[in-house]
């Protein structure tokens, strides 16, 4: 069988503020899209805020959980959690993991190594820390433009 490899240079897609000026830093290219999420606030931003908070919570603990039981071979658990969280990862818009998220909810470990469950965890891991900081960096570029 062969084994997929995940490569995730992190400094490649950081989002730098150095030398660059508001407008540029707000408009780079994100890897999340919020467009399902404000469809479904009905134009409510204390909704879209109260939903990207509960991302920002609980997304990067559930990452954390899955690879703890990928890492024992508790795949049960992995499984539970990757359906838990495959609504936040779409309705986040984050189309990335839309793949992987699914492989991981329904994973054959007769065809998956741990190695190669581990190497998806890792790639998922990577972006959503990414899309952690353009969260954090819209949210200033919001607050810059007084929104």
């Amino acid at each position: 069988m062969k084994t997929q490899e995940y490569k995730l240079n992190l400094s490649d897609n950081l989002p730098s503020v150095e030398g660059r000026d508001s407008d540029e830093v707000c408009n780079q290219s994100k890897l999340y899209n919020l467009s399902t999420l404000h469809l479904l606030s009905h134009g409510k931003k204390e909704f879209v805020d109260k939903m990207i908070e509960l991302f920002r919570t609980s997304i990067p603990t559930a990452v954390e959980t899955m690879m703890a039981c990928a890492e024992r071979m508790d795949y049960r658990t992995l499984k539970a959690t990757a359906h838990k969280i495959k609504s936040n990862i779409d309705v986040m818009g984050i189309d990335s993991l839309r793949e992987d998220i699914r492989l991981l909810e329904h994973i054959d470990t007769e065809k998956k190594s741990q190695s190669e469950i581990v190497l998806i965890i890792e790639k998922m891991k990577g972006i959503i820390n990414l899309v952690m900081i353009q969260l954090a960096s819209e949210k200033k570029c919001d607050q810059l433009n007084g929104l």
